[in-house]
């Protein structure tokens, strides 16, 4: 909760922080402490795009400005899609957060994330702990039982950015096979 008090007013509101931050590695390394409460890393080094792609990328963003066309009948599908989308990612995000409040991970699963852990040099337990959140809701947005991908996923969002002997996100070549999803009891 965040309590705000203004002129004697005080009053309380649930609050579900999110962090959402850029960082250039050019301008000095992220003190660890910093990096270590922060669940997920990705990186932003995307793929060089050919010249047809970028004109595309260029063409659509004026075509959605307010000096471009915005009114004509492609930019309006486009809109409605884009709308359409949204909607059914809210929808997913929807169940999949109730179909998360049941879903477990098995033991060996998470030894294995313990293990990767170790592995990398993590230091404390955030990165197992961030790495079985990070799988959960993997498999939740499927609306499934946790997988040796969701796993994987794990291991490079959570757990590798942290590694103190690995520096770049593991290649699922070099990662411990993970274990085999529990059976269940349906």
């Amino acid at each position: 909760y965040v309590v705000v008090e203004r002129e004697g007013i005080s009053m309380r509101y649930p609050c579900k922080p999110l962090l959402i931050a850029t960082f250039n590695p050019d301008e000095g390394e992220l003190r660890d402490h910093l990096l270590d409460r922060i669940a997920v890393s990705l990186s932003a080094d995307a793929e060089k795009l050919d010249i047809k792609s970028r004109v595309e990328a260029v063409d659509s963003v004026i075509n959605f400005a307010a000096s471009g066309k915005q009114g004509n009948a492609e930019a309006t599908m486009a809109l409605e899609d884009a709308i359409s989308n949204e909607e059914d990612l809210k929808t997913a995000l929807i169940f999949a957060r109730e179909y998360l409040k049941d879903l477990k991970v098995a033991p060996s699963q998470m030894q294995y994330l313990c293990e990767e852990a170790i592995r990398a040099g993590c230091q404390g337990h955030r990165a197992e702990i961030f790495a079985v959140e990070v799988a959960r809701s993997a498999a939740a947005l499927e609306g499934r039982q946790v997988t040796s991908d969701d796993l994987r996923l794990a291991v490079k969002l959570a757990i590798a950015p942290r590694g103190t002997f690995i520096n770049t996100p593991m290649d699922e070549d070099e990662m411990m096979p993970p274990p085999p999803p529990p059976l269940s009891h349906l």
